[in-house]
């Protein structure tokens, strides 16, 4: 839930702790915030050995949006989405706070692993990722 409020307030910019019902009505009016709420919820799904409903979310993300986001991606919160189309965030990436996405975005997995053994890439803090980017790792 910690991770909605921040999520909620890189939105808002910095209104703090607004009731559920508040989040919810913002939810329904901003797409990038839908797209943000459904995979915080599917993700608290896959880690509560609820995996068929973390599918069912992640397939209605794809089908209103074209967007491929893992329940299975670590993405710390204040997740900022802009414009929610043909987003593809592989399972494993690894993406810090206060990120910025916008639209045509890849965050995809490699089959050859890097030093480290990783095949995702990882994002810090603070990141804007532009339209079109395409990033895999290494």
């Amino acid at each position: 839930m910690a991770k909605i409020y921040q999520d909620f307030t890189r939105y808002k910019y910095g209104k703090i702790h607004p009731s559920f019902f508040k989040i919810l009505i913002f939810a329904f009016r901003n797409k990038g915030f839908f797209v943000v709420l459904l995979f915080r919820l599917g993700y608290w799904c896959r880690h509560h050995h609820l995996s068929i409903l973390a599918g069912l979310l992640e397939r209605i993300i794809y089908h209103l949006y074209f967007c491929e986001i893992s329940t299975l991606a670590d993405i710390d919160g204040g997740l900022r989405i802009i414009h929610p189309l043909s987003i593809i965030i592989s399972k494993n990436t690894i993406i810090g706070q206060n990120c910025t996405i916008c639209q045509h975005v890849t965050l995809g997995y490699n089959f050859k692993a890097n030093a480290d053994g990783r095949k995702t890439p990882i994002i810090g803090d603070n990141v804007h990722i532009a339209p079109g980017a395409k990033y895999t790792s290494p």
